[in-house]
């Protein structure tokens, strides 16, 4: 399996200088898109206050999407501008067998795109005092082995702590586990040496954003859960998102490994548990409350202004080498300027992606049931119509 975490080896192959560039948005990251036929679909839409051309910009993507349907049986768009989800919709089947149609309101894997959730619950202890990045993490869990003295939160949030990744197989090994804690995920890496010293260089683990789920219940004194569904979910009415227990998500689609849309038959994955993933991998979803939750955070209703610019900059190396990993987001700036974050996610039987403008307060998040990165190279030109509307 490639990439499982959702994020490339090195950031710069997925968010290269070249992956948006404002006036083409055509993606370049992964392989070349197959054009084919679409499936069924059911939408919902949000009321808001838009030029008259936002049913083009609809139309303009929604075409893009349908050639998507050769890689995936189903996907889920939602789009968010200013603050308000203005597309949400499902294309193609959440169950091919028995010709189920996505719908705006299935429930999908979020793999990596997690990460970004994390980052918000980070941002919020920043802000009140409880947490400082520039501490050890043997400051908030003081149990670590003693190799992870000189390991800051920072660190770990801008994948420099050193921990490793995945080993070979060891994904879908972890995926048959189940966790109730991060606490009971640790053991996997936790007293494995480091591959290198702290803040030296980016290499990509998500077992770094598992240790930070811990770090969030030591602050919080409440579950990683409990924590933000007390905090972020359940007060901005986002009520979809859970861990993935793969026994108690309502509405989850069926995912699959294989799909030959000229035939309409696809090769279900086998069940996976991604409980013991947590704040690294774990949490499934509708694509609009992801939405929302990053709308949320760029109308200042998580944090002050300051404090949700911190959230999307990017981090620095010991020696200030820009990262362009933020907090769980890649931080970019395109050839023509513009600042832009984004993040994919992949594993057993999805794939996804979030692309975000910060500037524009603009918002996409693409959900699929088949683990495929074609989608990463084309939410681009899914957002460009959008985004033209915003000029």
């Amino acid at each position: 399996m490639t990439h499982v975490s959702g994020f490339p080896a090195t950031l710069s192959s997925l968010l290269s200088s070249n992956w948006i560039k404002m006036r083409k948005l055509i993606h370049t990251v992964f392989l070349i898109l197959f054009i084919s036929a679409s499936c069924l679909s059911q939408t919902t839409e949000t009321a808001f206050q838009t030029p008259a051309n936002l049913s083009e910009a609809i139309a303009q993507s929604s075409v893009i999407i349908q050639e998507l349907l050769s890689e995936y049986p189903g996907l889920s768009i939602a789009v968010g501008i200013d603050d308000s989800v203005v597309w949400s919709k499902g294309f193609g089947f959440a169950d091919v067998a028995e010709k189920r149609a996505m719908q705006a309101d299935h429930q999908l894997r979020y793999y990596s795109l997690s990460k970004s959730i994390t980052g918000m619950a980070l941002i919020k202890f920043i802000e009140s005092g409880s947490l400082d990045i520039e501490e050890s993490v043997k400051r908030y869990l003081p149990d670590l082995p003693e190799h992870y003295q000189d390991i800051k939160i920072k660190h770990l949030i801008a994948h420099t702590s050193g921990i490793r990744a995945y080993n070979k197989g060891e994904w879908m090994k972890l995926s048959k586990n189940h966790c109730n804690a991060p606490a009971e995920a640790l053991d996997v890496f936790i007293n494995d040496p480091l591959q290198s010293k702290p803040g030296e260089s980016y290499s990509y683990s998500s077992f770094g954003y598992v240790l930070i789920s811990k770090v969030i219940e030591a602050i919080s004194g409440k579950t990683y859960f409990d924590f933000l569904q007390e905090e972020f979910f359940m007060p901005n009415g986002i009520t979809s998102l859970k861990i993935d227990q793969s026994n108690d998500i309502l509405n989850e689609v069926t995912y699959y490994d294989r799909w030959n849309v000229d035939r309409g038959r696809a090769v279900a994955s086998p069940a996976v548990n991604n409980s013991c993933k947590f704040g690294g991998g774990g949490f499934v979803g509708k694509a609009s409350d992801l939405v929302k939750l990053q709308l949320l955070m760029l109308n200042n209703r998580i944090s002050r202004q300051d404090f949700t610019n911190r959230y999307y900059k990017g981090f620095e190396t010991n020696d200030g080498e820009p990262i362009n990993y933020a907090f769980g987001l890649g931080d970019r700036v395109s050839e023509s300027g513009v600042r832009y974050n984004a993040h994919t996610g992949s594993g057993r039987g999805a794939n996804t992606a979030q692309l975000i403008y910060p500037e524009a307060k603009l918002v996409v998040v693409l959900l699929g049931n088949r683990e495929s990165n074609i989608m990463n190279q084309k939410i681009g030109e899914i957002a460009k119509p959008f985004l033209e509307l915003i000029k």
